[in-house]
């Protein structure tokens, strides 16, 4: 459903009625797991409260809201690393922008904002940072 939230980890994104798209800073460990935003608390089912009927936060805006677009966490010229197969990213590329269908164009190669034209970006469907004192 997409209103399940179990399988969300920190730095997720999620979207509530209450504020639009809020990414997840913490997750407490308690007999019900509570998914942490800025300022919220939500259940792993998506509610505000246990004793909710139905649920505020959801993995994708649900029909009939008209939701802004999901922030992006790059700017244009951010060295990100990239795949089409895995979330396991592994290809350095320079990050463009983002799709509608939330594929991050990248430029080819070595290239960047300042070498490529912007039509040479390609789409790929896994993009992530670089870790911590690995070089993207």
């Amino acid at each position: 459903m997409n209103n399940d939230l179990s399988g969300r980890k920190v730095g997720d994104w999620i979207w509530t009625i209450r504020d639009g798209w809020m990414q997840i800073i913490g997750i407490l460990k308690t007999d019900e797991p509570t998914i942490r935003t800025q300022g919220t608390l939500y259940t792993k089912g998506g509610k505000l409260f246990s004793t909710d009927k139905y649920p505020s936060a959801f993995l994708t805006p649900p029909e009939g809201f008209n939701a802004e677009p999901k922030p992006c966490e790059f700017k244009k010229g951010d060295r990100v690393l990239v795949s089409d197969i895995s979330q396991d990213c592994q290809i350095r590329r320079h990050f463009f922008h983002v799709d509608e269908d939330g594929r991050c164009h990248c430029y080819a190669g070595g290239m960047s904002d300042w070498t490529a034209p912007d039509e040479l970006a390609k789409p790929w469907k896994y993009c992530k940072k670089p870790e911590e004192g690995r070089e993207g």
